[in-house]
């Protein structure tokens, strides 16, 4: 590109036919759009000089300048180009009331430009099909104004995923695919890099890029569609505003074209232009400090306060922005704040909510009560959201956590799968819907495609840090898979797999507990201890080998343990420090250790976070440390009661529960309850594998289910469960407890008899 400064003299001695002052005059001499000949300029060097004004520029060209660029252009004007394309002018027309009240306009207009041209652009390579996915590049601003960065391309986002049959690709989405390439999260996603990213993420049909620039008093935004997979415009549109308040209005006369050219689609852009009544915000700033708020948001951890911050200043400039205040109230309950801190902004935000679009609108009442506590009220929401919007991100992701959070698994695994395919390259989205496809029974072939894809996105990068688990958690998914499978040597075959693969990455020294659980339930507890152990100091070795003998029974080792692990962390008055790391097991085995005071004292922490939030339900892990510690201290009865009415509730939990439980079934002489329980728990071994739990604790099932029945006479049912550990425990250390109780049963079962 050129830049050329004219003499006066040249200037005069031009006819006054022979300069084209504006870019709209160059295109008509052309009998082009004005993107096409910004694109001519860019690419093939059509002669266009610039005026300079300061921090202004104008554009002018000499008609025989341009004849002879043409003659020497080897296609000259080539017929297959399209002529004028899509060119307006805007009208003064009346403001709009918010940013995105109009900006449907550039995607829309581009996808029309390449529906309506026909032949002469061969939309059909594009093969663009109903709900397939636009990505939208960064606007290139040639303004020197920054209240436009960010902010077009953010507002095109919002009011375009009001469409029912195109999807933008989210932030989030392509951050996914930046990770992959080694990019920061914040580059700027530009024509040649978006391009990659379309080609990467591989589910991407089109690309969108745009541009806005000022030319005098005047600004002009273009818009590009392009064919990702060979890099070439298919459809081009402009249009000119004269100020910047002006802008808007001019967003919206394309938005309003582009609805009356979609034909069969007219009734929805109608509905959708109603809707779009309703802005987010008439600021422009306001916009860009929300935009860039929700992109610190989507990051997570530290990215909540200053996300907290924007929103902040956002809502000073515009107190009245529904959107901002539900974000705010987000970013609040995120970092810990109390209930009264961000409620206040919750039901800010539901108060404006009828000044938003109907998408925002569902958003803002789920958010809503779900802070409230009024889960089903939220759910009904959310799935009022996505039956409109079926490839919304965060109502997909909020069903899921909500439906699993009441208990409904089997609607939630609808969600988790639908939330993995919405981020295809999101490690920790694919991750769950392995481990709940598996854990709600489906076999390996069903979790494959999701397992593959977690899996490719494994980089050592990931096992190397500190929260290396879910990582290790995938990479371990065969090993529990043949375990399930009865296939104790194929189990210790991919766990060492897994093992050689840490130590290789210099993981020797790194905690595990993962492989640890596995090593256990193979028996090899010296492998076990390694892994439960490796990199801690002594006080914490304590509490995991503590842990370690209660899911084996053994509560006098359990109690050595506690004891040393005490005797060094322990201030008398205060709870125990594994509070602090929000494992409700430590109320569990303290109480059946015998340290009834240190169980209650977490309980009681934990009650006391619960309580900060209005919530409408009481956590059943809290009822279920209670109903044990009360067991514990002798209270069978109340103990039993609270169990029962909450196991459940309790699927990651129903193990360690129902054995406590059938303990109690046992001491008040109903053995028939108790097998019954443990019946039942014993077919819920698939859900180690979506949890990823001990296994240790489905063998102590099975062995005291074998015990319940040699009381009860069930000698034949007793001995098949006996045989079946051996077969478990084939690769075993020789002091396994459990083996040492199949050895003490070995001579009571010659004296019984062979059959019931």
């Amino acid at each position: 590109m050129e830049e050329f400064s004219e003499s006066k003299a040249r200037q005069s001695e031009a006819p006054a036919d022979e300069r084209l002052d504006s870019w709209k005059e160059i295109a008509t001499y052309l009998d082009r759009d004005v993107r096409t000949v910004q694109r001519w300029e860019q690419e093939e060097g059509l002669p266009i000089r610039r005026h300079i004004h300061n921090t202004q520029v104008s554009v002018y060209a000499y008609r025989s300048e341009i004849d002879a660029w043409l003659g020497k252009r080897s296609t000259g004007l080539d017929k297959h180009e399209p002529a004028h394309g899509l060119r307006f002018f805007s009208e003064n027309k009346k403001t709009v009331a918010g940013v995105a009240g109009g900006v449907t306009l550039l995607l829309l207009v581009g996808l029309v430009a390449w529906m309506d041209i026909g032949s002469s652009s061969n939309p059909e390579a594009l093969n663009f099909q109903q709900r397939d996915w636009v990505l939208i590049a960064d606007f290139e601003n040639r303004t020197a104004e920054s209240v436009f960065d960010g902010v077009l391309e953010y507002a095109l986002e919002r009011e375009i995923s009001n469409s029912q049959f195109v999807n933008v690709v989210p932030r989030e989405r392509i951050e996914d695919t930046l990770q992959l390439m080694r990019k920061p999260l914040d580059t700027r996603i530009d024509r040649t890099l978006g391009r990659e990213i379309c080609l990467r993420d591989g589910g991407i049909k089109a690309l969108l890029t745009g541009r806005v620039e000022k030319l005098d008093s005047t600004y002009l935004l273009s818009v590009q569609v392009v064919d990702p997979s060979q890099g070439q415009a298919i459809a081009t549109a402009s249009e000119e505003a004269v100020g910047q308040k002006q802008v808007l209005s001019a967003l919206r006369s394309l938005s309003n074209w582009a609805g009356e050219n979609l034909g069969e689609k007219l009734a929805l852009i109608q509905e959708s232009e109603r809707k779009l009544e309703k802005a987010a915000t008439p600021s422009l700033r306001a916009v860009q400090l929300y935009t860039d708020a929700r992109t610190l948001f989507d990051r997570g951890g530290i990215g909540q306060g200053p996300a907290e911050e924007l929103l902040r200043q956002a809502l000073e400039i515009d107190p009245e922005f529904a959107s901002a205040y539900i974000w705010l109230a987000w970013t609040l309950r995120n970092q810990g704040e109390s209930f009264d801190d961000y409620i206040q902004h919750a039901k800010r935000a539901f108060q404006l909510a009828g000044t938003t679009s109907e998408q925002e609108r569902y958003f803002i009442h789920g958010s809503y009560y779900w802070m409230k506590g009024e889960l089903d009220r939220a759910i009904h929401a959310f799935e009022a959201l996505l039956g409109l919007y079926p490839d919304h991100f965060w109502a997909t992701h909020k069903l899921a956590v909500l439906y699993s959070e009441t208990g409904q698994e089997q609607r939630a695994l609808t969600y988790w799968l639908r939330r993995a395919d919405l981020r295809p390259n999101h490690f920790n989205y694919n991750r769950r819907a392995v481990l709940s496809l598996l854990g709600s029974g489906r076999d390996l072939v069903q979790a494959q495609p999701y397992l593959d894809r977690a899996r490719n996105l494994i980089t050592p990068e990931d096992i190397k840090e500190d929260n290396n688990r879910p990582a290790i958690r995938i990479m371990l998914v065969p090993a529990y898979e043949a375990w399930l499978g009865g296939d104790p040597q194929a189990a210790l075959v991919e766990i060492e797999k897994v093992s050689q693969t840490l130590n290789s990455l210099g993981m020797s020294e790194r905690d595990s507990q993962e492989l640890g659980n596995l090593y256990q339930a193979l028996g090899k507890r010296q492998l076990a201890r390694e892994w439960f152990t490796k990199g801690l100091d002594s006080k914490s070795r304590h509490w995991r080998l503590a842990k370690m003998a209660a899911r084996e029974g053994d509560y006098e080792k359990t109690r050595s343990h506690l004891k040393q692990y005490l005797e060094t962390t322990y201030v008398s008055g205060h709870a125990p420090p594994m509070v602090n790391t929000q494992n409700f097991s430590a109320a569990v085995i303290l109480a059946r250790s015998g340290f009834f005071s240190e169980s209650e004292k977490i309980l009681l922490e934990w009650e006391r976070r619960h309580s900060k939030e209005d919530t409408s339900h009481q956590d059943p892990f809290i009822e279920m440390g209670w109903g044990i510690l009360k067991f514990s201290r002798g209270n069978t009865a109340e103990g039993i009661e609270m169990l029962e009415g909450i196991l459940q509730r309790l699927p990651v939990w129903h193990f360690a529960a129902s054995a406590i439980l059938a303990e109690a079934y046992r001491l008040q002489g109903d053995l028939l309850a108790g097998i019954q329980l443990l019946e039942e728990a014993s077919k819920k071994r698939p859900l180690l594998v979506g949890s990823l739990g001990p296994p240790a604790s489905w063998l102590r099932i099975k062995s005291q289910l074998a015990d319940l029945y040699r009381d009860e006479g069930r000698y034949e049912d007793a001995r098949k469960i006996e045989d079946e550990l051996r077969r478990l425990l084939a690769l075993a250390d020789s002091d396994h407890p459990i083996l040492r109780q199949l050895d003490r049963t070995e001579d009571l079962a010659l004296r019984e008899p062979a059959k019931n």
